[in-house]
């Protein structure tokens, strides 16, 4: 694992999230507290995830393909999928967006919102340090 400050790790999250946010003029909320998760790697550390939700009733397929766009200029790795999930939902379109490191983000776009994840790179530390 690499010696990474939870500290770096949060504002590289954030600023990623803070970037993303800024690609689109919808009413984002402000960044959130993270969530504090096991690293996924199995070893020892923290990672740090924000979520935000804001409602959205436009073209959501056209703004997963925008938000996808943005994070593959980034030089992050992109794969995306779409699933019907049913008149309540309608089809939602989804992405993760993968680096060799620093944070990564997913979507969740359908035509009753936005979901945008951010998770920060895996940070020293222990999730007992978070609870």
């Amino acid at each position: 694992m690499n010696a990474v400050k939870p500290s770096d790790a949060k504002r590289e999250a954030t600023s990623l999230l803070r970037a993303t946010m800024q690609q689109e003029e919808l009413a984002w909320p402000d960044v959130p507290e993270s969530v504090a998760m096991r690293c996924s790697d199995g070893g020892e550390g923290v990672r740090f995830q924000y979520l935000v939700h804001v409602e959205h009733f436009e073209d959501a397929s056209a703004l997963a393909a925008r938000l996808e766009q943005y994070w593959q200029g980034r030089g992050l790795e992109v794969k995306s999928s779409e699933e019907d999930l049913g008149s309540k939902y309608g089809t939602v379109y989804s992405a993760t967006a993968r680096a060799a490191s620093g944070p990564s983000g997913a979507i969740e776009v359908s035509r009753v919102g936005v979901n945008l994840y951010v998770d920060s790179p895996c940070a020293e530390g222990d999730i007992a340090d978070y609870e």
